[in-house]
């Protein structure tokens, strides 16, 4: 949950300038968050890792666009 306020403020700010782009990354963003918590659910700590590469990608992917605004 402490990544979700970070990762907000980056979406929107891209999906002012890059909407499509941004919604797919977002959703991308999302099932990561649903395979973390699955794999938490089930496996316990040692599960979410997989979850967690994906959102983590998308978040650094978001961050990587906004150069393009600057």
């Amino acid at each position: 949950m402490e990544n979700v306020p970070s990762f907000l403020i980056i979406f929107n700010i891209a999906a002012a300038t890059f909407p499509r782009f941004a919604s797919g990354v977002g959703l991308v963003w999302a099932v990561g968050r649903v395979f973390y918590q699955i794999g938490y659910g089930t496996k316990g700590p040692s599960g979410r890792a997989n979850g967690s590469r994906i959102s983590g990608v998308a978040a650094v992917i978001l961050v990587f666009s906004l150069q393009f605004l600057c």
